[in-house]
């Protein structure tokens, strides 16, 4: 057999619902919602790069404009980068070392701490009239980070304003 509810039990259950008053009425003005909120950890890798253009004097007694390009990579995060790959590149063939000839470069990075950073082996190009070069870092996308769209730089140097097509 069913129970019926008294109009009373529904009327005293409902009691507990708060209405209310005048005095538990919302501040007026605009309420301050901000929060201070510190981002969950996570890694910032950015490349940072300078150019430095000068005139060397060759074995032929010829004035060559010799272009370095220095790349730097930050991990401007709240926690460390594990191991990852940067790839450098350059529009014209290179000497690079071990790598021997070639226009493409990876370094391998142990990982960076937060706020560490690590200079990459330079470029060096010299007597060209347009230098194009390039770093991207976590280019194999091996490190979970806050922002994965700050990991590439790009850079040009022109010898006049038309030697870069």
């Amino acid at each position: 057999m069913k129970k019926i509810r008294s109009a009373a039990a529904v009327v005293a259950s409902l009691a507990c619902l708060a209405i209310p008053t005048a005095a538990q009425a919302l501040p007026s003005g605009d309420p301050n919602y901000e929060v201070d909120v510190e981002p969950a950890p996570a890694a910032d890798l950015i490349v940072t790069a300078t150019v430095e253009v000068d005139w060397v004097l060759n074995y032929q007694g010829r004035y060559l404009r010799e272009v370095v390009v220095r790349f730097t990579v930050k991990n401007q995060g709240n926690k460390a980068a594990g191991p990852f790959a940067t790839r450098v590149s350059v529009n014209h063939l290179l000497w690079f070392g071990s790598g021997g000839w070639t226009g493409v470069r990876t370094d391998y990075i142990g990982g960076l701490a937060a706020g560490a950073s690590r200079n990459l082996a330079p470029v060096y190009v010299t007597d060209e009239g347009c230098v194009k070069a390039t770093a991207y870092a976590d280019s194999g996308r091996q490190v979970f980070e806050r922002i994965e769209t700050n990991n590439y730089r790009y850079v040009v140097s022109e010898a006049g304003p038309t030697s870069c097509p």
